[in-house]
């Protein structure tokens, strides 16, 4: 629907004369509500009720005015607001023919639904509340009731948007509140997520959840007693939307590829790269785009460890951190991690461009962005919990950028390279980036990232690549004049602020005097731009 078709819905509809509905049998009632059945302009709707409501029609017209504007597959239709009698509103919306979802999980003499159904329920549920959330839209009451079925029961939209949370503790909501509840609404995304796990158990279950009264976890349960091997990728995901600590849950995008890569057969397209461990590949999941790895590998442990790893990184969800979305094996039984997909390229192609003698050119104060935005993502892997994630192979190839090349985001984690290279007892990592401790003893810590950091530091400021001076030496050359204290040459970058003593701090042989990244934040020049 076009902008200009929504603004004429919005003013045909947005004021309701309730004398023009023709009201039919009830539907139901719920906490200071009662919905019917009724036909408005020759179509089937349902009317909403507000028996006791604070708000009038008048502020609560005003309140859906952003709801009256949208249309989204996965999101029903609102069509207007009217009043009743004693100004209490009366919300007209679209009439669900195949009722709500709680219908087809717990009613009787409803024809059972396969789990591949449910996953499809569920995208659907995920891709609506992931458009509600870019319009800042939170619904803070997903439940089963509140999703509605259409179309043979094969589409789902998410319904009951505009309560208020502070009322829904007198609703039958409380299983699907998370644990910061009504007390703390300011992450309305994440609030969405915790009730879209609880909503995602219960649909594959076929079971209600049960409230357990006393010990260190009490509140309602959702027990992963009756899932099986097959469904541990969705056991996983249901863990991180039930995280106790918001800051750690998935966002919505992320939740709906993550399920489409459960129901979606992922198809190769171009190949974006290659690597000794691996291939990237172009692809999509439904219709979102998304990178493919295919990492050679063939023994089953090693694959196992992979999955798992791919398992704990999936969790890190950070504005500059491409998204992991899970793993799985190919028809031909080849491991493929899928990834979010990042549209400009890798860093070191912009900084390097060399096609027809010209090169990009770009500010210092965009530099300092892209490298405050590699500092943060740094920084939030080096505090992950229960134990942090060392990157191990920083370098511009490995770092992509989107949105016309103003985001920058960390991809290739050295902790799925391990895996993949310990067969051949590689080293992890690249000898122009590669810390003289790593070269020396194969060890790393989050310095070991401190020191890479510095080197990208470096190039992205000189606009040249690392070790340019040393005339195309071997990588073990370079790595054993770099133990020797060999590196970049610091007067290729601009004096400019206190970058220069901040490089030469993070690549110092002594991996105790590099700082740690978070206070690298700290004395970071700002970009001016």
């Amino acid at each position: 629907m076009g902008s200009r078709e929504n603004k004429e819905r919005h003013q045909e509809t947005s004021d309701v004369d309730f004398g023009d509905i023709q009201m039919q049998k009830e539907l139901g009632n719920a906490a200071f509500t009662t919905s019917n059945k009724a036909v408005w302009r020759n179509k089937t709707i349902v009317v909403k009720n507000y028996t006791i409501s604070n708000l009038s029609a008048a502020t609560r017209k005003n309140e859906y005015s952003k709801l009256l504007k949208m249309n989204h597959e996965n999101v029903l239709m609102f069509y207007g607001v009217s009043a009743l009698f004693n100004d209490k509103p009366s919300l007209l919306m679209e009439y669900a023919e195949c009722g709500s979802l709680h219908e087809q999980i717990h009613g009787k003499g409803i024809k059972n639904y396969s789990t591949r159904d449910a996953l499809n329920w569920m995208y659907q549920c995920a891709k609506g509340l992931e458009f509600l959330h870019s319009l800042r839209i939170f619904h803070f009451n997903i439940k089963p009731r509140n999703l509605f079925l259409f179309n043979n029961h094969r589409q789902l939209k998410v319904g009951e948007l505009g309560n208020h949370p502070g009322i829904l503790k007198k609703c039958k909501s409380r299983p699907y509140m998370p644990p910061e509840r009504y007390y703390d609404l300011n992450n309305g995304e994440k609030y969405d997520v915790y009730s879209f796990g609880m909503v995602l158990w219960e649909v594959i279950t076929r079971k209600k959840h049960v409230y357990k009264l006393f010990g260190r976890d009490s509140g309602y349960q959702a027990p992963f007693t009756d899932f099986t091997e097959d469904l541990a990728p969705i056991r996983w995901l249901i863990e991180c939307c039930r995280d106790r600590d918001p800051v750690n849950r998935p966002t919505m995008k992320s939740l709906a590829t993550s399920i489409a890569l459960e129901i979606e057969d992922i198809n190769l397209g171009e190949i974006m790269g290659h690597g000794a461990y691996g291939v990237v590949y172009k692809s999509q999941l439904f219709d979102v785009p998304c990178a493919v790895k295919e990492v050679f590998v063939a023994d089953d442990d090693t694959k196992k460890n992979i999955e798992r790893e791919v398992k704990y990184l999936s969790r890190a969800t950070h504005k500059n951190i491409v998204k992991l979305f899970g793993s799985k094996l190919s028809k031909d039984s080849k491991t493929l991690i899928v990834m979010e997909f990042a549209d400009c390229g890798t860093l070191y192609d912009y900084v390097h461009k060399e096609e027809e003698q010209k090169r990009n050119e770009y500010s210092d104060s965009t530099a300092l962005s892209w490298i405050r935005q590699l500092a943060e993502g740094l920084q939030y892997l080096h505090a992950m919990k229960p134990k942090p994630i060392i990157h191990r192979d920083i370098k511009t190839k490995n770092l992509l950028l989107t949105d016309n090349y103003r985001v920058l985001k960390i991809a290739d984690f050295g902790t799925v390279r391990e895996q993949a290279t310990l067969m051949t007892k590689q080293f992890v990592g690249t000898a122009e980036y590669m810390a003289p401790e790593a070269s020396l003893k194969y060890k790393y810590s989050e310095k070991s990232d401190v020191y890479s950091f510095g080197i990208v530091f470096w190039e992205v400021m000189s606009r040249k690549k690392p070790f340019y001076h040393l005339q195309n030496l071997p990588p073990v050359a370079i790595m054993h004049k770099v133990t020797k204290g060999e590196r970049p040459p610091i007067e290729d970058t601009k004096d400019l602020k206190n970058v220069r003593t901040l490089i030469i701090n993070c690549w110092n042989n002594n991996p105790e005097d590099r700082t740690c990244m978070k206070h690298l934040l700290c004395k970071l020049p700002e970009a001016t731009e």
